[in-house]
């Protein structure tokens, strides 16, 4: 899937590095993945610098499949990690103001990572965002 957004990578100048392990099998629809994926890249791609990278990982780890993508943004204050996982929430770190669904000078509508939150939990799944070391 990854190498499906290259047209999109190369025009951020932005690097995709993916280590995925092989054999890794996930028990839920392919368009329900398909759906999370993409948002979690889009996502990443808003907020990279030019020249930076995006890092996706595939692993099992305990009985589990860990998906992670990570970019090279500016990231997401500590107290708002728990809400960016919210409908509706966005917030344009550029800016640092926060939007909404209702904001008309908005393009970011704050539904891209509630749906990969709610997919994620239609699997039995969780999802979290943590800050980068």
């Amino acid at each position: 899937m990854v190498s499906g957004y290259g047209n999109l990578f190369r025009s951020k100048n932005v690097v995709a590095n993916v280590d995925a392990k092989k054999n890794v099998v996930v028990k839920a629809s392919e368009e329900l993945l398909e759906t999370v994926i993409e948002n979690l890249i889009e996502n990443a791609l808003t907020f990279s610098p030019a020249g930076g990278a995006i890092m996706v990982g595939l692993r099992k780890q305990a009985g589990f499949v860990q998906l992670a993508v990570e970019d090279q943004g500016p990231g997401v204050p500590e107290e708002d990690l728990g809400r960016i996982f919210e409908r509706y929430y966005s917030r344009h770190l550029h800016a640092k103001t926060e939007t909404s669904a209702n904001d008309e000078t908005s393009h970011h509508f704050g539904i891209g990572l509630w749906i990969v939150r709610r997919n994620m939990e239609a699997v039995s799944g969780t999802v979290a965002a943590t800050k980068r070391n």
